[in-house]
């Protein structure tokens, strides 16, 4: 199989692998390359290098760094064997949507600052999404995950960092239906209605 080359990994959005699969990523690099399956066409399989001649940067998504910064400390000269390292870290507030999210937010923080004075404030970036509104189904009462959102922002920027990426939810029918069957009702509001929640967080 052909092995494709390139300077970015990304560590990935759609699973979090820096929570749960670093003894995976370390085996992966030490063989060399991985495997990538595509996937909207499970038959297409990419065999991407991760040799540190052909890697510039590994871009990690997490909202939970434990295990990646106690591998890092435990193989520093395999990471340090690339010439970056970049981190994009998701803090939102404790919610009922997350309960297998067992971390505290200042656990959490503390891994920000270890990232920070690590790596360099330049090497970070603060997520806090998806923003997501919704409600039980058996209530009418309208909720969000914004509750610490203050607090969180507070932290981070007594960090050194200035700036958040943040998205509202994309109520794809994948995730209406995985909602639904744990009894939360996922809303999508109107434009109109994101710029008002935005205007708030802002003042």
């Amino acid at each position: 199989m052909k092995i494709v080359k390139s300077p970015i990994i990304s560590c990935s959005r759609r699973t979090d692998i820096p929570a749960f699969l670093m003894d995976w990523v370390i085996d992966k690099i030490q063989i060399g390359y991985v495997d990538v399956v595509n996937p909207f066409n499970r038959k297409q399989v990419s065999r991407v290098s991760l040799k540190s001649e052909d890697v510039r940067c590994w871009v990690w998504w997490s909202k939970n760094f434990k295990a990646w910064i106690k591998t890092y400390e435990k193989n520093k000269q395999i990471f340090k064997s690339y010439m970056g390292h970049y981190f994009q870290f998701t803090i939102n507030s404790p919610s009922e949507l997350e309960k297998n999210i067992k971390i505290s937010l200042e656990d959490r923080f503390a891994q920000l600052e270890w990232l920070i004075n690590e790596f360099g404030s330049n090497a970070v970036s603060f997520r806090f999404d998806p923003i997501i509104i919704y409600k039980k189904k058996d209530e009418n009462r309208i909720k969000s995950n914004l509750d610490k959102f203050e607090y969180i922002i507070e932290k981070v920027s007594a960090l050194g960092l200035k700036e958040m990426i943040f998205s509202f939810a994309t109520i794809y029918t994948k995730v209406n239906n995985r909602m639904r069957a744990r009894g939360f009702i996922p809303l999508d509001p109107p434009l109109s209605k994101k710029k008002d929640i935005l205007n708030k967080l802002l003042e």
